[in-house]
């Protein structure tokens, strides 16, 4: 497996738990809303973002082990 695309994946996982962290306490009034000037205020407009990016790698990840997985299987059986 690609530890590239397994380690974006996984930057993409934070950046949503933060985005539902962030919006939730901003709600619920813990803190206050950052300016749009903010770094901060960036990464947690990235969170939609990051949903989608995250599906995707982890989309193509899966059918690449499936496929792997599948052709080990029929080498494994012409070989038997």
């Amino acid at each position: 497996m690609n530890e590239t695309l397994v380690g974006l994946r996984g930057l993409l996982a934070i950046s949503v738990v933060f985005y539902h962290i962030y919006g939730s306490a901003v709600l619920e009034k813990y803190i206050v809303e950052v300016p749009k000037g903010n770094l901060l205020y960036l990464l947690n407009n990235l969170g939609p973002i990051s949903v989608n990016l995250f599906f995707a790698i982890s989309g193509y990840l899966i059918t690449k082990s499936l496929i792997m997985l599948l052709l080990m299987h029929n080498v494994h059986q012409l070989t038997a």
